[in-house]
C-alpha cells in the first residue's frame, strides 16, 4: 500500500511545483510597456505648393516664393534642398514639397516647373523671304 501511493504522490507533487514555477515566469503586462506610437515621433505633415521664386540666399539658404498672391519664406535643411537652391533664380517657377518645423516651413525638395504651353508666350511669326524677280520678267 505504501507503494501505490509514493506511485501517486511523486507525481502530484512534481507537478504541483511545476505549475507554481511557471506562473512564475510572466511576462510583463501590456500596460507597462510603452506603445510603439507613443515612442515614435510624429510625422510632420508634407505639403506641396508652386510659384515663382523672388528671392533665391544660398548662403543663408532662404528661398522666398510667391505663391497664391501671398510671399512664403522657406528654409533649405538637406543638401538636395540646398542644391536645387542654387540652380534657382528670381522669376523661374518651382514645385517645392516643405512641411512646418517650429514656425518655420522647411523645403524638403524643389524642383523647377514645367511652364504649360497656355502659358507660353506665342512664337513670333517668321518672315518669309521675296526673291527678287528676274531681269528677264520684268522687261516685256
Amino acid at each position: 500500500m505504501k507503494n501505490i501511493s509514493r506511485l501517486f504522490l511523486v507525481p502530484l507533487v512534481i507537478l504541483a511545483f511545476a505549475g507554481s514555477s511557471f506562473a512564475q515566469a510572466k511576462p510583463a503586462s501590456p500596460a507597462s510597456l510603452p506603445k510603439k506610437a507613443e515612442v515614435k515621433a510624429e510625422k510632420p505633415k508634407t505639403t506641396r505648393i508652386s510659384g515663382v521664386v523672388t528671392s533665391a540666399d544660398v548662403k543663408t539658404g532662404v528661398l522666398t516664393v510667391k505663391a497664391k498672391d501671398k510671399d512664403m519664406s522657406f528654409t533649405a535643411e538637406t543638401k538636395a534642398a540646398m542644391a536645387a537652391l542654387g540652380k534657382v533664380k528670381a522669376r523661374d517657377r518651382v514645385n517645392i514639397s516643405y512641411s512646418e518645423k517650429n514656425g518655420k516651413l522647411i523645403a524638403h525638395s524643389m524642383t523647377a516647373a514645367k511652364v504649360t504651353t497656355a502659358a507660353k508666350a506665342p512664337a513670333p511669326a517668321k518672315a518669309t523671304e521675296t526673291k527678287p524677280a528676274a531681269k528677264g520678267a520684268e522687261k516685256k
